[in-house]
């Protein structure tokens, strides 16, 4: 853990060094850790790990002069998660999202983290990843958000392969992309649970889809009733 803990340090360093992009950090009242991903292990970091680093990233991160390219991501640390949701966050759902364009991932992972603090978020750039995490099973899979055009494999071929599975009944599948709604639609006809465009969608319908798709988990995709 002391290795960790010693590379989480040297990427917010890093992190100074570049003008875009979006840190995660803890809304819970008198926390404000911050989130950095080690090995694809969550590290959080606290003033009391390194005072003048961790002023220099607040500093840096809170005063971004875009804050469609940069700034702080709002989620809740595991410690204040317990202490806030009690056995609610132990039973928490799991958000997949893939997306291979960075500064796009960023944006909407932010997005996803701030609006459900309950739910575990997971990001994919590929679709071998997104597979590779599929194959371990549904588990608590509250809902899979994927772009149609991934490397290795595609966002069609998932949700095609997926989501029609027995096994993935309940997990609602989201197509999230540009390819418009004649294919959008027939991603949903293949038992996705909606299409929403990346660029024509609004964050408020993206969120509201989302949240819609997380209540429905566990029962049948709106799709199959359609």
């Amino acid at each position: 853990m002391r290795d960790r803990k010693t590379e989480s340090l040297r990427q917010l360093e890093l992190m100074l060094n570049d003008s875009e992009g979006f840190l995660p950090i803890c809304s819970a009242e008198g926390c404000k850790k911050v989130r950095v991903l080690v090995d694809g292990q969550e590290v959080w970091i606290g003033r009391d790990d390194d005072p003048s680093l961790y002023d220099r990233v607040i500093e840096h991160y809170g005063n971004s002069p875009d804050l469609n390219k940069s700034g702080f991501t709002h989620t809740v640390c595991p410690e204040d998660g317990k202490r806030l949701y009690g056995e609610y966050w132990e039973d928490r759902k799991t958000i997949l999202y893939a997306e291979d364009h960075e500064r796009v991932r960023e944006l909407w992972a932010g997005i996803l983290r701030k609006n459900f603090p309950e739910c575990d978020l997971e990001p994919f750039s590929d679709g071998g990843a997104l597979e590779a995490r599929l194959r371990k099973g549904a588990g608590n899979i509250g809902v899979v958000i994927t772009d149609g055009s991934l490397p290795i494999k595609t966002g069609y071929e998932i949700i095609r392969q997926y989501a029609q599975r027995e096994d993935f009944r309940g997990v609602p599948f989201i197509l999230h992309s540009t390819d418009g709604p004649t294919i959008g639609n027939s991603v949903v006809e293949q038992k996705a649970f909606a299409y929403l465009d990346k660029i024509k969608s609004s964050e408020t319908e993206f969120v509201m889809t989302v949240a819609y798709a997380l209540n429905h988990s566990d029962s049948q995709p709106t799709a199959s009733s359609q």
